[in-house]
């Protein structure tokens, strides 16, 4: 009877390991598939993320080449100098300038002390 038991204490040691080896192997299986699942999701949302970047990117590209068209720049300019629009033959002739009105009283001096 001893060989019997001493059968059926193996046969249970060696099912308990098997038993405790195919578990062990499923929780790994499983955490494995749980961070593959998270690693997709991430890969996914970081896909997205760069497409929506892509195309701002696009966009603030076109804005800057907007931006640093030359009748832009002188668009704003006229804003801050509080100008108005340019007649055509002075937006024409950039070479051609202003002759500044000179004050009355700076006239006057520069009559009698120049």
């Amino acid at each position: 009877m001893s060989i019997s038991k001493n059968n059926d204490l193996r046969q249970k040691l060696l099912f308990f390991a098997v038993f405790a080896l195919t578990v062990s192997s499923l929780i790994g299986l499983l955490k494995q598939l749980r961070i593959h699942f998270r690693l997709n999701q991430r890969l996914v949302q970081k896909k997205e993320e760069l497409a929506s970047l892509k195309e701002k990117n696009q966009a603030l590209k076109a804005r800057l080449q907007e931006v640093e068209s030359p009748e832009f720049l002188d668009e704003q300019a006229k804003k801050l100098l509080g100008r108005g629009v340019m007649p055509e033959e002075e937006a024409a002739t950039p070479g051609l300038q202003r002759k500044l009105e000179i004050p009355n009283y700076q006239k006057w001096l520069g009559l009698f002390i120049y």
